[in-house]
């Protein structure tokens, strides 16, 4: 958890890559649903998946 929130902290919780996103938020969330933490990874949710025209993307 102590990389995890390094990693988050850094990357201002859009995280390094698209498996780390989702798998920080889940750890977050686990460690406390209600944390400063798992809401600064929600709120930052649009800023990785998106409804286009052509379906939802992801920023990889």
């Amino acid at each position: 958890m102590e990389h995890i929130h390094y990693e988050d902290e850094n990357t201002q919780y859009v995280c390094i890559c698209g498996m780390n996103k989702p798998l920080n938020m889940v750890c977050c969330w686990a460690e406390d649903p209600n944390s400063d933490a798992f809401k600064r990874h929600l709120a930052r949710i649009p800023d990785f998946l998106w409804l286009s025209e052509d379906g939802m993307k992801s920023q990889v």
